[in-house]
């Protein structure tokens, strides 16, 4: 029988040389890399820059703190390193944090678009002015959520992705999935999926503790208090860019898991109420 705990001390206590050494085990895989390496140093052989080139404007490329050769996947890793620490939320005493923020966030749309990096290279900012670019706090909430719902959703896989200057290839159909699952790269991006799953079921279960104590505890102002609780937490949720429509949507996928784990059970205790019952009276299958 499943249980959380036993599942989180394996998981969160579990380093990444020996998570690898265990799916090697397990899924009995030849992987290239199967020494532990670290997936720095696999990033750092693979992917290279390509030639220099000059460019118009350098303020872009500054910004993100990259080379104008700089490729597709440090440009994507420059961005997340730089967005989370001029963040506006972690710089409460920087008067111009929000003006860094959305500076960085305009100069990672141009750059990762592939035309609008051509047009910057050749015109400079000038040959951009006309591109419609996000509000960067949107633009950053939609790739990274907020850390505020860390506990609900921990950090968003294709945050990991950037983090680890991968390209997002593939048009997310089952077959790139799968196509990519025993690389070592992949590995790395299980190990911390894995994780992230356990400490967000860990976050929830701490949660429904707390209702499911209020309730057992028949105690109407304790119940209330919960309520009080969450709504509260709601509404600091909803506060943030965005915060509305990301939770609905976290409060749409656990409903339908919930849904979905309760149809299965159901299922199996029916399937094993009817075995019961056919060992102990041989009904045939019309009276069933």
């Amino acid at each position: 029988r499943y249980n959380l705990k036993d599942e989180a001390k394996l998981v969160l206590d579990e380093s990444e040389e020996d998570f690898i050494k265990r799916m090697t085990k397990e899924n009995k895989a030849n992987l290239s890399n199967g020494n532990g390496e670290s997936f720095n140093n696999r990033e750092s052989q693979k992917e290279q820059n390509k030639p220099a080139r000059k460019v118009k404007e350098l303020e872009y490329y500054e910004l993100l703190g990259v080379e104008s050769n700089a490729t597709p996947g440090q440009i994507k890793k420059a961005y997340y390193l730089k967005a989370r620490k001029l963040h506006p939320d972690k710089n409460p005493d920087d008067p111009n944090a929000n003006e860094k923020f959305q500076a960085v966030g305009a100069a990672y749309q141009v750059l990762s678009d592939t035309g609008l990096r051509e047009k910057y290279d050749r015109l400079g900012k000038e040959g951009v002015d006309d591109a419609p670019l996000m509000d960067s706090a949107a633009f950053y909430m939609m790739i990274f959520g907020s850390e505020k719902f860390d506990a609900y959703v921990g950090q968003l896989k294709f945050a990991t992705m950037m983090l680890l200057g991968e390209e997002m290839e593939g048009d997310g159909s089952e077959d790139f999935v799968e196509s990519i699952v025993s690389s070592s790269t992949n590995l790395h991006l299980k190990y911390i999926q894995g994780k992230r799953e356990v400490s967000c079921a860990q976050e929830l279960a701490k949660k429904l503790d707390l209702y499911v104590e209020e309730v057992n505890a028949s105690d109407d102002a304790k119940y209330e208090e919960f309520k009080k609780f969450i709504e509260a937490e709601a509404q600091e949720l909803t506060a943030q860019a965005v915060g509305g429509t990301l939770l609905s949507v976290i409060g749409y996928v656990y409903m339908e898991q919930a849904k979905k784990t309760a149809w299965i059970q159901t299922q199996c205790r029916r399937r094993n109420w009817f075995g019961r019952v056919a060992q102990e009276r041989p009904y045939n299958s019309k009276q069933l």
